[in-house]
């Protein structure tokens, strides 16, 4: 029986897979500090004065800030409550924007190793709760082509101040394992609703768009035959737009290792790139990519 009410709500979710790299590592989160909350990006402003009056008046004047890029305006807040209104707002508005999940509401992820891939979640996740920790989801790592499963368990821990000392642990379950933290994420995420760069789905507020033909729809509501060529809504090059050979993927991927950096904005989807751009070229297109 688990111990821990939270502990029931344990999810294991889909197509885990064995691609350690796609996993952000945990963000350091001094003590006694609360961090700013991440960033606002709005389009199609097309009157900054009303949009700025509104939010003096739902926030104080002293409590964001806004900077303006070619396809977007930024807003920073000082605070959660600040960043909740202005949330709040843009979502009554029907505005177009994206952002991120609060660093302080992510959860501690953590690795590890040497477990028999045969162990359930459940015991895992509760032997984890009996020494302490508040687990919010267990899950094994599957090979994505023979669906084998590894002696590899990815843990979220939900956020707490003693979670770092989990890498001390040595013994699990009557097993010598190892607790590492995960690796830094190398893949540029990608909304799977607008098809942009640089976000996800979960934060994301702009119109949906097809991966299949490019059209401003969801793409499970996509009529277009299997027959028909596929149009990527980032370069319109004839395949999807989740293709990782895309040539705007490929330039933002190799912008990524050479900065050693993870994206920090979106790409425009409406820009068309030709295939044959440099990354160069594309750059010149995203300046914000910085």
């Amino acid at each position: 029986m688990l111990k821990s009410r939270r502990f029931n709500r344990l999810q294991v979710p889909d197509n885990v897979n064995d691609n350690e790299n796609n996993i952000e590592t945990n963000n350091d989160v001094q003590p006694n500090h609360i961090p700013l909350p991440p960033p606002i990006f709005v389009r199609n402003v097309s009157e900054i004065i009303e949009l700025r009056n509104q939010l003096i008046k739902l926030i104080g004047p002293q409590t964001s800030s806004f900077k303006s890029s070619a396809n977007n305006l930024k807003i920073n807040t000082t605070n959660p409550d600040s960043y909740r209104e202005v949330i709040k707002y843009l979502k009554t508005s029907n505005a177009e924007y994206h952002t991120y999940q609060a660093r302080e509401d992510k959860a501690f992820r953590i690795v590890i190793r040497n477990l028999h891939p045969s162990s359930s979640t459940s015991e895992v996740g509760a032997a984890i709760e009996d020494i302490g920790y508040s687990v919010y989801q267990v899950s094994n790592v599957i090979h994505k082509s023979t669906k084998c499963p590894f002696p590899i368990f990815f843990v979220d821990l939900e956020p707490a101040q003693i979670n770092n000392e989990i890498f001390k642990l040595t013994s699990l379950l009557h097993t010598k394992i190892k607790v590492e933290e995960p690796h830094k994420r190398r893949e540029i995420i990608q909304c799977s609703k607008c098809q942009e760069y640089g976000h996800s789905k979960g934060y994301c507020a702009h119109p949906p768009r097809c991966v299949r033909c490019a059209h401003f729809h969801p793409t499970t509501q996509c009529t277009q035959s299997k027959d028909t060529p596929p149009t990527c809504a980032i370069c319109r090059g004839n395949h999807t737009a989740n293709y990782r050979g895309c040539s705007v993927h490929k330039s933002l991927q190799r912008s990524n290792f050479k900065s050693n950096s993870t994206l920090k904005n979106h790409v425009n989807n409406n820009t068309i790139v030709n295939k044959q751009e440099t990354l160069s070229s594309v750059m010149t297109h995203f300046p914000h990519l910085i």
